[in-house]
C-alpha cells in the first residue's frame, strides 16, 4: 500500500509523545482510562485540525 494515499497527519515528535503518554497512563489506570481516552481524542482532533498551539510560542496578542 502506498502511504501517499493515506490521509494520515504528520505529528511532531512532541505531539506523538503527548499522545503516547496519555495512552500509557490509560493503560496503567483503568479507572481513569475513559477520561484519558477523551483527552486523546480531543488532542488528536486539535492536532489534526492544526488548532493546538505550542505553549512555548509567543502569543501575537501578548505585550
Amino acid at each position: 500500500m502506498n502511504d501517499e494515499n493515506l490521509n494520515v497527519p504528520n505529528f511532531s515528535e512532541r505531539e506523538v509523545r503527548m499522545i503516547e503518554t496519555c495512552r500509557t497512563l490509560a493503560a496503567n489506570d483503568p479507572v481513569g482510562a475513559s477520561d484519558l481516552a477523551m483527552i486523546i481524542a480531543k488532542l488528536s482532533s486539535l492536532l489534526i485540525g492544526g488548532e493546538l498551539e505550542d505553549a512555548t510560542e509567543p502569543d501575537a496578542d501578548s505585550p
